[in-house]
C-alpha cells in the first residue's frame, strides 16, 4: 500500500517494484552505519531471489502497526532498497539480453543471403549432400 496526500493505492508487480526504486533511496536517506548494511545483507542471504525478499518484506510491513516501510527497521529498508536494485538490474540485463539475441538473429539472416549471393550452384548441392550425410550420422 502507498499512503499519499489523496489517499492509498495497493501496488503490484512492476509498478510497485518502480514505486519502491524511486522511495527506498529518499526513506533511508544517506544509508546507515555498516553494521546495519551487514545486517540488510543477511537478510537478502536468506532468500534466493530478490522479489522472494521483497514479497516477505511487504508482508511484514502490512503486519505492523503503521505499515509503511518507513517504520521498518532500518537494515530492513537497506535490504529492500538492495533487493529492489538487484531485480532492475537483472531485468535491465534480461531486456539487453533481448536486443543481443535479436541482432544475432538479423546478423545470421544477413550473412545467410551473403553466403547465398557466394556460392556456386555446384558447391550448393556439395552442401547440402554433405549436412544430409553428417544430420544421417547424428
Amino acid at each position: 500500500m502507498l499512503p499519499h496526500a489523496g489517499g492509498a493505492d495497493i501496488l503490484h508487480g512492476d509498478r510497485a517494484l518502480q514505486a519502491a526504486e524511486l522511495i527506498m533511496p529518499a526513506i533511508n536517506g544517506k544509508g546507515g552505519p555498516q553494521r546495519m548494511v551487514q545486517r540488510a545483507i543477511r537478510r537478502l542471504e536468506n532468500f534466493t531471489d530478490p522479489v522472494d525478499y521483497l514479497r516477505s518484506a511487504a508482508a511484514s510491513s502490512i503486519l505492523r502497526p503503521g505499515g509503511t516501510l518507513a517504520t521498518l527497521p532500518l537494515d530492513m529498508r537497506l535490504a529492500i532498497e538492495m533487493a529492489v536494485n538487484e531485480e532492475t538490474e537483472r531485468c535491465a540485463l534480461e531486456g539487453e539480453m533481448w536486443l543481443l539475441e535479436l541482432a544475432w538473429r538479423e546478423a545470421e539472416e544477413i550473412a545467410a543471403i551473403a553466403d547465398d549471393l557466394t556460392v556456386s550452384p555446384e558447391v550448393e548441392v556439395k552442401l547440402q549432400q554433405m549436412r544430409r550425410k553428417r544430420e544421417a550420422g547424428s
